[in-house]
């Protein structure tokens, strides 16, 4: 396993870097709505929608929001600010929602419902930041690359860390 995430994170760190250092906004934008969508088909697996095309169809609704989101918003941002203020208030009522495990494991019909929306819900305004870290915030362009760069260098290393930490003093094997 550790030899494939490092392999994985010599393959992937260089492009991420080079996408975020020399694309524009736009470009990174749809590069990273992309790969944001295939962790959402992930999600809509684990959540237990098995349909391929119920997962397609809403991995297709998802897309047009975020096409939305642009084609709206113009060159303001004013949207990308309210949708990345909406996932934080979404990751604080996630809070609340810990509370009752036991309503997110069952497999009935409201549950998965739940857990679809709250990947729309953790996936479009984490895009949305996404997006409006690399323009760079007022004006556009004040050095928003490096701001991005520098918060998933952040988010990487303490994913690898807690990754390393985990595997040397976690008693249940994970992955």
């Amino acid at each position: 396993m550790t030899k494939t995430r490092v392999l994985a994170a010599l393959i992937m760190a260089p492009l991420a870097i080079a996408a975020i250092l020399l694309l524009p906004t736009q470009w990174l934008a749809a590069a990273a709505a992309a790969v944001l969508l295939i962790g959402l088909w992930e999600w809509l697996k684990l959540s237990g929608i098995e349909d391929t095309l119920a997962r397609t169809v809403l991995l297709v609704l998802n897309l047009l929001l975020m096409v939305l989101l642009v084609w709206a918003d113009g060159s303001t941002l004013v949207l990308f600010q309210i949708t990345t203020l909406a996932g934080v208030a979404w990751w604080l009522a996630a809070l609340v929602w810990l509370r009752f495990f036991n309503f997110g494991a069952q497999p009935t019909a409201p549950a998965r419902i739940v857990k679809m929306l709250a990947g729309t819900l953790a996936i479009v305004p984490a895009w949305a930041a996404l997006v409006l870290i690399h323009a760079g915030g007022d004006p556009p362009g004040q050095q928003g690359h490096l701001w991005l760069l520098a918060a998933l260098a952040l988010v990487w290393a303490a994913d690898s860390g807690a990754y390393f930490a985990g595997r040397q003093f976690g008693k249940h094997k994970l992955a």
